[in-house]
């Protein structure tokens, strides 16, 4: 419940797995509930995934790619992955 009461301009939230097709996934139904009350609760959602999360899908979808403001990412992400990405208008940062 308190949870449900936290209202944020921004979350910064890492990521099981990733894609663009799919938007974020987690692995345990009870961790991914907790993740979208967070989610839910902010504005904008700042996803922080380094490129090996691209190859991992959990059985779980966290939130859609639409749901995502911005991705940062390493340079190894697959640039197929990023394009798809900024065409659905998610914001993708290179670190």
């Amino acid at each position: 419940q308190a949870i449900k009461e936290l209202n944020a301009h921004k979350i910064f939230h890492g990521t099981f797995g990733l894609s663009a097709a799919y938007g974020l996934t987690g692995l345990y139904m009870q961790e991914v509930e907790t993740d979208r009350l967070l989610i839910d609760a902010a504005e904008q959602l700042i996803v922080v995934a380094d490129k090996s999360k691209f190859h991992h899908v959990g059985q779980v979808r966290t939130v859609p790619t639409s749901r995502i403001h911005t991705l940062v990412t390493d340079i190894g992400a697959p640039e197929n992955e990023l394009e798809e990405m900024r065409s659905q208008g998610v914001r993708v940062i290179l670190a």
